[in-house]
């Protein structure tokens, strides 16, 4: 019986059906495992073109050309960062602007010796000396007065930047906050500041960097936002 009833199988041309061979699964787990390695190189690549110049403090052809130092500004500018210092009081409506800051790295392979800079106001003029977050040679003393060992510094009363080192700057004289004593309302900054230019010198180079009121706004809205934990997604 199970004789005839295989011929009749084998003359309708049929097969039974069979199983995946080992090899078989082993190909597309292999096939799978190529894919995501190729999306995340992608993905990375994506990353890397968009704000090499300010995540990653490379030197990118694509962005304007800062001579032996390459700065955050323009990935900070893009929202991929904080180029303002802010704080947010209960009770208060607007948020505080304390102090514009970046970071930078000496791309080198000699040091800076002369540094100096400024941030200019647009609407009145003003200036504001800016300062290289620097460490106290001593450092258990700086630890002993203050949080942590940077502090704000003039670059001539420091021995320059050395080859290839990353360094803050920052327009804050303190290495402190004072909660509602320090920085001007949001609203204040816009009216009396806004837009504004860093202006950097540095060992034959200088370097200027509009800071347009749109970038501000949208720095402004990304903090208040920081500031509101229930502003972001979260579990309830």
């Amino acid at each position: 019986m199970r004789h005839r009833r295989a011929a009749v199988v084998n003359q309708q041309g049929k097969k039974p059906a069979q199983l995946p061979a080992g090899g078989g699964l082993r190909s597309i787990s292999l096939r799978l495992g190529l894919f995501i390695v190729l999306v995340s190189m992608a993905i990375w690549l994506v990353i890397y073109v968009t704000y090499g110049n300010g995540s990653f403090l490379v030197f990118n052809e694509r962005e304007p050309n800062t001579g032996p130092i390459v700065w955050n500004f323009e990935q900070t500018a893009r929202g991929a960062g904080y180029f303002l210092t802010t704080q947010k009081i209960a009770g208060q409506p607007e948020i505080r602007v304390i102090s514009f800051g970046a970071r930078g790295k000496n791309r080198l392979d000699k040091p800076i010796s002369k540094f100096s800079g400024y941030l200019r106001s647009e609407q009145t003029n003003v200036t504001i000396p800016i300062y290289i977050l620097a460490q106290e040679p001593d450092q258990t003393k700086a630890i002993a007065c203050f949080p942590h060992p940077w502090i704000p510094t003039l670059a001539e009363e420091t021995y320059g930047i050395p080859p290839f080192a990353e360094f803050e700057i920052s327009t804050s004289e303190k290495p402190f906050i004072e909660t509602g004593k320090d920085g001007v309302p949001l609203s204040q900054f816009i009216r009396d500041f806004v837009p504004f230019t860093v202006v950097l010198e540095y060992d034959g180079t200088k370097y200027e960097r509009r800071f347009t009121l749109e970038e501000v706004k949208n720095q402004a809205a990304m903090l208040e936002r920081a500031s509101d934990p229930l502003s972001t997604p979260h579990v309830t």
